[in-house]
């Protein structure tokens, strides 16, 4: 295993974070006083209502405690931590009010936190707490920087951004969160200010119905364009899966119904919002991120998209000529897939003679230039299949050992 500290975690006062992103593990040191919190039972109570991960105290030395610090802690992985930069308006009031309950269950046990929105992400379909170091007997002042610092989403950004540019009214927000003396006045403002609507997409918004159960999305599982990869995925029985394009999330929440931990990305907001909307219903475990694949938000020393949200097998229904016809470049359509898969990966692939296609574009590609690029990553075991309507095909590939994606820049 290869611990590397990870490049966001500067506050060496509050103990420093190490992750083996391959491995999916991670260790940190902590603070005299913070161990003695996550070792009590307000902390472990916390990890079982779903706040925050587990931490298990590996080993302390003598240098270590001089320093007033514990060395070493386990903390969970989280799997595929999506961040506020990477959330619909809808999705981030949902991670703010979800820091209210967190704060709200701190404070009757006499304790805040000192942090921002950097470390509030939504895995699995459920908000989490990831780092276990910013615990502090309660200061109302100090709580109060912290609600502001989340609300302004600037720590450590290059970019500052106007405090709530996601709310309809901030400024009442702002005002409780000045005058509060229980979160509780924080959250109802919070929910009476509501969102702005997200930018809309005319095409993908309105591209696909919701699914109102989850009968309805299994119906299209036994259609000519979706049963190749439903049955696909169920052969090859990936721990996790990416879902790129995921629209109003079909795939993904086919794949969640299977056992199988789903992330699923689209760069229309109001379709991730739908997609959500859809988990929620039935009940499904998978999570929606905002993002735009050859424009991944970077910032800061965060971790880019394809860091976070990479999966042992990655789907891609009716995308690569997207991405083709936005960069000319079938080798960088390809790639920009792949990076987010370690072993297994599905493009759908479309013909230039298909009635969706702009005819003007002359240089377009064909399957024998996906599946060249597909064994240049590596990967063998490449087959097509038939997809709907005709010329259309479903390429699937496996790499004969697992991929480094961590390595490279």
């Amino acid at each position: 295993m290869t611990f590397i500290k990870h490049p966001a975690s500067v506050c060496s006062h509050k103990g420093l974070l190490y992750i083996d992103r391959a491995n999916k593990k991670i260790e940190r040191t902590m603070t005299r006083e913070n161990a003695k919190f996550v070792q009590s039972k307000i902390f472990k109570d916390g990890v079982s209502s779903g706040f925050w991960p587990s931490a298990r105290l590996k080993k302390a030395n003598d240098f270590m405690e001089k320093m007033d610090t514990l060395s070493m802690w386990e903390v969970d992985y989280v799997e595929h931590p999506i961040m506020w930069s990477e959330m619909t308006n809808e999705q981030i009031l949902d991670a703010y009010l979800f820091l209210c309950d967190v704060l709200e269950y701190l404070n009757g046990f006499g304790y805040t936190m000192s942090s921002h929105l950097w470390n509030v992400v939504l895995s699995q379909g459920k908000f989490k707490l990831i780092d276990v170091g910013d615990f502090y007997p309660y200061d109302r002042d100090m709580q109060a920087h912290t609600l502001k610092l989340c609300l302004e989403k600037k720590e450590h950004e290059v970019e500052s951004y106007v405090p709530g540019q996601w709310l309809n009214n901030p400024e009442a927000v702002i005002r409780a969160i000045e005058t509060h003396t229980h979160i509780n006045q924080v959250r109802e403002a919070l929910q009476k200010s509501g969102t702005k609507q997200n930018d809309e997409h005319t095409t993908w918004d309105r591209y696909v119905p919701e699914f109102l159960k989850f009968e309805d999305v299994l119906t299209s599982a036994k259609n000519e364009k979706d049963a190749p990869v439903y049955e696909w995925v169920k052969e090859c029985k990936p721990e996790t899966l990416t879902d790129l394009g995921c629209n109003t999330g079909k795939h993904s929440l086919l794949a969640s119904k299977l056992g199988i931990k789903v992330v699923g990305l689209d760069y229309a907001a109001n379709t991730v919002d739908e997609a959500t909307r859809n988990a929620a219903r039935m009940g499904l475990s998978c999570s929606f991120a905002h993002v735009n694949l050859l424009s991944p938000i970077r910032v800061g020393s965060y971790d880019p998209a394809e860091k976070r949200l990479w999966s042992e097998m990655v789907i891609a229904p009716a995308l690569v000529h997207h991405l083709f016809m936005a960069c000319n470049d079938i080798n960088l359509a390809v790639d920009t897939i792949v990076k987010y898969s370690s072993k297994y990966v599905a493009i759908e692939t479309i013909p230039h003679t298909d009635k969706h296609i702009n005819k003007d574009i002359k240089n377009w590609f064909d399957e024998g230039d996906i599946v060249k690029r597909l064994e240049e990553h590596g990967y063998s075991s490449i087959h097509v299949r038939p997809s709907f309507p005709t010329g259309r095909k479903w390429i699937f590939a496996e790499s004969p050992v697992t991929r480094d994606l961590f390595n490279k820049s």
